[in-house]
Order: C-alpha cells, then structure tokens, then sequence
C-alpha cells in the first residue's frame, strides 16, 4: 500500500490549528485552576489549617501542568515533535 505524504503547508496548518486550540481551551482551564488554586492555598494559610500544604502543592502541580502545556504547544507549533 502506498503512503500520502501530507503537504508541508497543510501539515503546518494543522499543528498550528491543534496548538491554537489547547492554548486556548486547556490553557484557560489551566490557568483558571490555578487562580481557584492560589485563592484555596491562601485562605488555608490565612486560617492557619494544616490542608494550606495540600493547597500548596496542588498550586505547584498545575503550575507544571501550565508549563508542560506551553512546552508542547511550541514544540506542536514548530513541528518540533519530528
């Protein structure tokens, strides 16, 4: 069986197209998860509650999550996946 290869200008179209869709719709959900996050963590400490370091590293796993996002939207956005 014979391969298609894609064009090079659709390919690009495409990763662009996925990389513009989970910056905006995962990245905000991201990022909104985030503020809730922070807001949580620094009531918790304002009430002196042991939970405040649960808060604290659900704060640091999303900022992760955010960071590992973006690394993959470049990487997607370049074709830097190949």
């Amino acid at each position: 069986m014979m391969k298609v290869r894609t064009e090079p200008a659709a390919e690009k179209r495409i990763r662009h197209h996925v990389a513009s869709i989970l910056h905006d719709e995962l990245g905000q959900h991201i990022v909104g998860t985030l503020m809730i996050a922070n807001v949580l963590s620094e009531t918790l400490k304002g009430k002196s509650l042991p939970e405040a370091r649960m808060a604290d590293q659900l704060v640091e796993l999303l900022k992760e999550a955010n960071s590992d996002v973006h690394r993959a939207i470049r990487k997607l956005d370049t074709g830097g996946f190949r």
